[in-house]
């Protein structure tokens, strides 16, 4: 049995798709996620289509990225898909009528199914191997989703660009040491501040867990609930921010690394002292702020590096949107969305751990193993039953293009020595008493008659 083999090999010696073991995988997860309905008692047609039959066939349209209710169909009624048999009567009609009638539990269940079931596989390395003093890295931040058309009854009397026909817009949390979604949740006024959001998703982190987080979350409210909580955060410096220099540790050129006081007025102060990093690049000077006042603790190349893998959860977000599929909806009913949304996120995760897998067997970063073509060798590349999953995959990987060079940018970061750098006097002060705040008014005030949104928040995972 090869060391790194995310699903079970099968017992047969002959070729079969790697897909096949893939469906497999969720094929086993499906009778306990999917249980078949009470048939009806009297009258009525009895069931014809077993929900894991159907689950499992949107499972494989959602890995061809077509999740249309006829696509479906037709799979189901011409190709065997794990144990189950093609159908020998169907409909589009019926699969839609289906998919309608089980409603968003089965699709629940089967994500926290494999969720439990990659959790209880052989865990291998952390893919960030930065900062060994946190508990966990994630990042966080959110993305819109796309608009549904106007197919149904519900939606086509709706003008073109109404705000109805939003989805709303996704707010996670990445696992960057893991590779996966640690929290997603599906937010309805595609409009809004998701930053309180953002804090209900992380109270479950581990003390002492290091948060990244793009500009949009930057503020003296949001660093002050991260320190009080435990955790670690690294942030860009945000344009126009005043700041007052306490003490420098290294300076020389551009390049500076100091312990300062964020903002200047008593209106406006942070109240805990933090650490300003900066370096140049070219004509670009990049600034971070910390509260990881230690140097030796964290390096200003590690903190550039790290602050890098915040682009993970907008790679993750790509798998989602694009490569499965959610910049096109194929239904405009509720139900229906947010079921194709369920899938994609259930198949990424695996997508996730197998990337990991295969970074791994490879002796490389995940980052350099392209998770689009992977998609596009699943359906077809044919899997020898002596080797697993991830060996079959790396055999021939670079020459497919699964595993090429980074195209991420290699920053040239100055490197500090220790010696160089001039400890703090032992009382200078960490924390400064705290200040009035006056809270300032959003720019773009929202409205203030109640808006109807036609999706409603959901924690997904």
């Amino acid at each position: 049995m090869p060391k790194h083999t995310p699903f079970p090999a099968p017992a047969t010696t002959d070729s079969a798709p790697l897909v096949n073991q893939l469906l497999q995988f969720f094929e086993d997860l499906l009778p306990a996620s999917a249980p078949e309905s009470t048939p009806p008692v009297g009258r009525g047609r009895p069931v014809t289509l077993q929900s894991a039959h159907l689950l499992l066939g949107c499972v494989l349209m959602m890995i061809r990225k077509s999740f249309a209710p006829a696509q479906i169909a037709r799979t189901l009624l011409l190709e065997p898909l794990g144990t189950f048999v093609p159908l020998l009567t169907g409909s589009r009609q019926l699969v839609r009528q289906r998919l309608l009638a089980l409603g968003l539990a089965p699709f629940t269940d089967l994500l926290g199914q494999v969720q439990d079931a990659l959790s209880r596989q052989s865990p291998h390395k952390s893919a960030c191997r930065l900062a060994p003093f946190a508990s966990s890295i994630v990042a966080v931040d959110q993305s819109e989703l796309s608009a549904v058309t106007q197919l149904c009854e519900e939606t086509r009397a709706l003008p073109k660009k109404s705000e109805r026909l939003l989805v709303g817009k996704l707010s996670a949390v990445f696992d960057v040491g893991r590779q996966q979604w640690r929290h997603v949740q599906l937010l309805s006024d595609p409009f809004g501040d998701g930053t309180l959001n953002a804090l209900l998703l992380l109270q479950d982190l581990p003390t002492g867990s290091l948060i990244l987080a793009d500009l949009g979350y930057f503020g003296f409210q949001w660093f002050q609930y991260l320190s009080d909580q435990g955790h670690y955060w690294i942030s860009r410096l945000k344009s126009k921010t005043r700041y007052e220099i306490q003490h420098v540790l290294y300076q020389k050129n551009d390049t500076l690394d100091a312990l300062v006081w964020l903002g200047v007025y008593r209106s406006n102060q942070y109240p805990y002292l933090v650490r300003l990093v900066q370096y140049r690049h070219g004509e670009q000077l990049f600034q971070y702020v910390t509260n990881v006042l230690d140097p030796a603790r964290l390096p200003l190349p590690h903190v550039a590096r790290l602050y890098a893998r915040r682009w993970d959860i907008e790679m993750a977000f790509k798998l989602l949107k694009r490569t499965l599929g959610l910049h096109l909806w194929w239904a405009c009913e509720r139900v229906l969305v947010l079921q194709q949304l369920l899938l994609a996120l259930a198949l990424a995760q695996v997508i996730h751990f197998l990337q990991g897998e295969i970074a791994q067997e490879a002796g490389v970063e995940p980052v350099e193993v392209s998770v689009d073509i992977l998609m596009k060798v699943l359906p077809q590349a044919q899997w020898p039953a002596p080797f697993g999953l991830a060996q079959c995959l790396v055999a021939h990987a670079r020459q497919v293009g699964l595993i090429r060079p980074s195209r991420s940018i290699q920053l040239e970061l100055p490197q500090i020595p220790l010696h160089e750098i001039l400890p703090p006097a032992p009382d200078l002060p960490y924390v400064r008493p705290a200040k009035r705040t006056v809270r300032k008014k959003p720019r773009h005030p929202r409205r203030t008659d109640p808006f109807d949104f036609r999706f409603f928040p959901l924690l997904l995972i």
